[in-house]
């Protein structure tokens, strides 16, 4: 992978892989920028040395994704929607632990969900705000800013879901 350091005037590339042959994948970065977290097919490993050592992170299924915190850099999360856990970590995502998914309804089933490329089944955080996690279900829409998961009213299906974005700057 590659990273800048000057705001992509100049590119570096990681000295090494979490495992040989890695391409592909997601990229957690916490938000002081001094942890990364790679999420493969395989699991999920941890990087504090831009790249240099990579070692996998402790407690997660493997295949999930890993997001960040975007305000408390030692906080990361995962979700196994179908598995029923959300995986929290508060040390930089070395040990994560799981949690019982609650939806306030039964879980949803996989199967006919579309394609979670389009953002389905997955894990957000909001921009500025600690721990105020969404989850982009096919069948709805569910926030938490604490241990719970609330359905947001009137999302019935969820085709397509981009991300959450920055709320407009007070001028």
């Amino acid at each position: 992978i590659g990273y800048s350091l000057d705001f992509g005037r100049t590119w570096q590339t990681t000295r090494s892989t979490p495992t040989l042959g890695a391409n592909q994948g997601r990229i957690a970065i916490s938000s002081d920028g001094s942890t990364w977290v790679w999420s493969l097919r395989d699991g999920s490993y941890v990087t504090r040395d831009r790249g240099e050592t990579w070692t996998q992170c402790d407690g997660l299924t493997p295949g999930i994704s890993v997001i960040a915190d975007p305000v408390d850099p030692a906080r990361f999360f995962a979700l196994d929607l179908f598995g029923g856990k959300l995986f929290v970590s508060s040390d930089e995502a070395a040990h994560f632990s799981d949690h019982p998914l609650d939806l306030g309804e039964p879980l949803p089933r996989p199967g006919n969900r579309m394609d979670s490329r389009a953002g389905q089944d997955q894990l957000y955080a909001t921009p500025d705000r600690s721990g105020d996690l969404w989850i982009a279900a096919f069948d709805g829409l569910y926030r938490s800013t604490g241990a719970n998961f609330k359905k947001q009213p009137d999302v019935q299906e969820l085709h397509a879901f981009i991300e959450i974005g920055l709320r407009h700057p007070v001028v």
